[in-house]
């Protein structure tokens, strides 16, 4: 599981430059703003940039400890980068990822039991990757929060599942419609 957020994130990022195909949208369409800008998914830089904004200890990690007053190019990234559904949809990924995949290995490797016994997880999390790759419908179903690589009841009461399966963002684009280039038959 080390490394995981590391290439979720590389994926992420050549799925956005390849999806966006060298247009510059929310905060990178100004080079005044491009001080907060990383080699990184413009997912990845709303969510540090957001934290650094709104959380205790300045940075996607700690969050902010003291009020600082504002830094006007900062909120203006995010305020930019918040609006793009792209981006959202990432997060919105990032989230997925952690409640289905990540979280729940986590707490299968807390559990008791010997670290061998975890083979058999790590190989349903592969099959299901390898699997949701070709099979549009698993990839929709996990997209929707109802699939998961583990044999486990996903709760509908989920609060925090709920929000992040809502379908409100949709950026107009076709990314996640019938015929998209990169999820045909997704509507």
């Amino acid at each position: 599981m080390v490394g995981i957020a590391d290439v979720c994130e590389k994926a992420l990022y050549k799925f956005e430059e390849a999806f966006l195909e060298g247009k510059n949208i929310g905060s990178a369409h100004y080079p005044e703003l491009k001080r907060f800008h990383r080699h990184e998914s413009g997912s990845l830089r709303l969510i540090r940039t957001a934290c650094k904004v709104f959380a205790v200890g300045e940075d996607e990690k700690s969050g902010a400890n003291t009020v600082h007053g504002t830094n006007n190019g900062l909120l203006r990234a995010v305020s930019l980068d918040i609006k793009e559904d792209l981006y959202l949809a990432g997060c919105k990924s990032f989230g997925l990822i952690s409640k289905l995949i990540t979280g729940p290995l986590w707490r299968l490797l807390e559990s008791p039991g010997h670290i061998l016994e975890m083979n058999k997880f790590y190989k349903q999390v592969i099959d299901f990757l390898v699997k949701g790759v070709s099979d549009t419908e698993l990839a929709v179903k996990f997209c929707n929060g109802t699939e998961s690589p583990f044999d486990t009841d996903i709760s509908t009461d989920d609060k925090l599942l709920q929000d992040l399966v809502k379908r409100k963002y949709r950026c107009g684009c076709n990314c996640c419609s019938n015929g998209s280039k990169f999820i045909p038959g997704y509507s």
